[in-house]
C-alpha cells in the first residue's frame, strides 16, 4: 500500500482510531488502557497505571499535581475509570454487594458499583493561559494519607474550608455538613471514584461554587482530600 508522504500521518492516525491497533502484552487490562488512549490522543512522554482500591485515583491525581508543581512536567492527563458491569467483577464482590431496592449509602450493608469515568488535563496556569487552554478550576492541594487514623484530622486540617464538599466515599463524612455523598448517585467506582469526584468538582466551580473539597476513603486504608478552587 503506498500512501503519499504528506498524507501519512493523518493515515496513520485515522487507522490508529478506528482500526487494529498496535499493543503489547502489558500484563494488565489498566496498563493497556493507558498505552490504547496514548496511542489514539497521541500523548507522548512517560505514563504511569496505579491501581489496587480507591486510593489509587488519589495517588495518580496527587503524583501528577506534584509533578506539574516541580516543573519535570507542563501538561499530564490523569484520570480513571471502571466498567461495573462485567460479570467477573459481579462474581468477585459477589458476597459484599448490597442486596434490594436503592436505600442511601448510610443505610446500606453492602457496596453499589457503577460504572464510570473521569479525567482531566492539568497544567500551570501560564502554561494554560499561553496555550489559550479553557481552565475549568484550580487544584489547590490534593493529599494522601495512609497512615495511622490518629492525628489525621490535623494532617487534613488545611483542606476544609468552613462549607462545602462533595464527598466520594461515604460512612465516616456523614456529619461532615453539606456532604453530598457521590456514590448515592453513580456507585462505587473503586480507583475511578477520587479522579470523576475531583472532575465534577471542577465543573461545579466553574459554574459559580466558591470552592469543593472531595474527601475519600480506601475500603482497606488510607484517607484522601483535594481542595478545588475557583482561578483567580
Amino acid at each position: 500500500l503506498a500512501i503519499p508522504a504528506e498524507g501519512r500521518e493523518a493515515w496513520l492516525h485515522q487507522k490508529l482510531a478506528d482500526g487494529l491497533r498496535p499493543t503489547l502484552f502489558l500484563a494488565q487490562l489498566p496498563n493497556l488502557l493507558a498505552g490504547s488512549i496514548s496511542i489514539v490522543h497521541n500523548v507522548a512522554g512517560s505514563s504511569r497505571t496505579l491501581m489496587g482500591e480507591e486510593g489509587a485515583g488519589a495517588e495518580a491525581l496527587r503524583v501528577a499535581a506534584a509533578r506539574i508543581a516541580a516543573g519535570s512536567a507542563e501538561m499530564v492527563l490523569v484520570g480513571g475509570g471502571v466498567i461495573a458491569e462485567r460479570w467477573d467483577v459481579m462474581l468477585a464482590f459477589g458476597a459484599a454487594l448490597h442486596h434490594g431496592p436503592w436505600c442511601p449509602t448510610a443505610e446500606r450493608d453492602g457496596l453499589v458499583m457503577g460504572s464510570q469515568a473521569g479525567f482531566m488535563v492539568l497544567e500551570s496556569e501560564d502554561h494554560a493561559r499561553a496555550r489559550q487552554a479553557r481552565i475549568l478550576a484550580v487544584l489547590s492541594d490534593v493529599r494522601v494519607d495512609a497512615g495511622p487514623e490518629e492525628g489525621r484530622a490535623g494532617r487534613f486540617a488545611a483542606l476544609a474550608p468552613a462549607s462545602g464538599g462533595l464527598s466520594v466515599a461515604p460512612m465516616r463524612a456523614m456529619a461532615v455538613p453539606g456532604a453530598e455523598m457521590l456514590a448515592d448517585a453513580i456507585g462505587s467506582g473503586f480507583e475511578a471514584s477520587f479522579p470523576v469526584g475531583v472532575a465534577l468538582a471542577a465543573l461545579r466551580v466553574e459554574a459559580g461554587a466558591p470552592h469543593i473539597v472531595v474527601h475519600g476513603f480506601g475500603h482497606g486504608y488510607g484517607e484522601f482530600s483535594a481542595l478545588v478552587e475557583p482561578c483567580p
